[in-house]
C-alpha cells in the first residue's frame, strides 16, 4: 500500500498511510504516514470503548491530509495499545478432555454463542462448511483417512486454509465471551492448550519439506 500511495500522489490523489513496519515506511517513503504501534492485522488498535480509539487512530493519520512540511511526513502514533495488558480477570474457556477438535468444538460452542449475541457477528464461514466439518476436513488433512472435500468450488488445500481460519476465529470468538483478553492473552491460550492448534502445528511441520512449494 505504501508504494501503491507513491503511484496516486503522482495522479494528484492525496493519501495517508497507516504502517505498522516503521522500516518499511522508511524505505519506500510514502508522501503521508502514520508508523502505529499496534499489533500486525490491527492497523487502528483495539476496539475498545465503542470504536473511540480507533477514531482517534484514524483522526490523527487524516490530520497529515493538513500539513505542508513534506514531500515526506512520517509521523510515529503516540499511544500504545490500551489493550495489551490483557485483562487480569479474564479466564479461558474450559475445553473437552475429548480426542478431537469436533469434541473442542462442542465443548465451546455456548461460549461461542454467548460471544455471537454479545458482539452481533461471527467471522467464521469462509470454508463453506460447518463447524463441525470445518473441524473434521481440518483434523484429517494430511491423514491417511483424508475428508472428502464436498465440492469443486475450493481446491483442498484452500478448503483446508479456510478450515484453519474457521478454526481460529471460532475458538478467539468462543475466549471473548467473558471480560475483555487482549490478543496476546486469546493467542497464548489457542496456540498452547488446544488440540486445534496443535493439528495446525501438525499439517506446517509435515509440508516444511513438500514438492509442492504452495502448501
Amino acid at each position: 500500500m505504501s508504494a501503491l500511495a507513491v503511484y496516486l500522489e503522482r495522479a494528484g490523489i492525496a493519501t495517508v498511510v497507516v504502517g505498522l513496519v516503521r522500516l518499511h515506511l522508511e524505505k519506500i517513503m510514502p508522501p503521508r504516514a502514520l508508523f502505529v504501534p499496534f499489533e500486525l492485522g490491527r492497523p487502528l488498535g483495539p476496539y475498545i470503548d465503542g470504536g473511540e480509539f480507533q477514531k482517534k487512530v484514524l483522526r490523527s493519520a487524516l490530520s497529515l491530509l493538513d500539513r505542508s512540511d513534506g514531500p515526506v511526513i512520517l509521523e510515529d502514533y503516540a499511544e500504545e495499545d490500551p489493550s495489551e495488558s490483557g485483562d487480569e480477570s479474564w479466564q479461558a474457556p474450559q475445553l473437552s478432555r475429548g480426542d478431537s477438535i469436533a469434541d473442542e468444538v462442542a465443548a465451546l460452542r455456548p461460549a461461542w454463542e454467548r460471544a455471537r449475541t454479545r458482539f452481533g457477528r461471527t467471522t467464521t464461514g469462509l470454508s463453506g462448511l460447518s463447524l463441525d466439518q470445518a473441524a473434521d476436513f481440518l483434523e484429517r488433512f494430511d491423514t491417511d483417512s483424508p475428508a472428502t472435500n464436498p465440492n469443486d468450488e475450493m481446491s483442498d488445500l484452500l478448503r483446508m486454509r479456510f478450515c484453519a481460519d474457521d478454526m481460529k476465529a471460532y475458538f478467539a470468538e468462543a475466549a471473548m465471551a467473558e471480560g475483555m483478553p487482549s490478543s496476546r492473552q486469546v493467542g497464548d491460550w489457542f496456540w498452547n492448550n488446544t488440540r486445534a492448534a496443535s493439528e495446525l502445528q501438525r499439517i506446517r511441520k509435515n509440508n516444511l519439506d513438500h514438492d509442492d512449494k504452495i502448501r
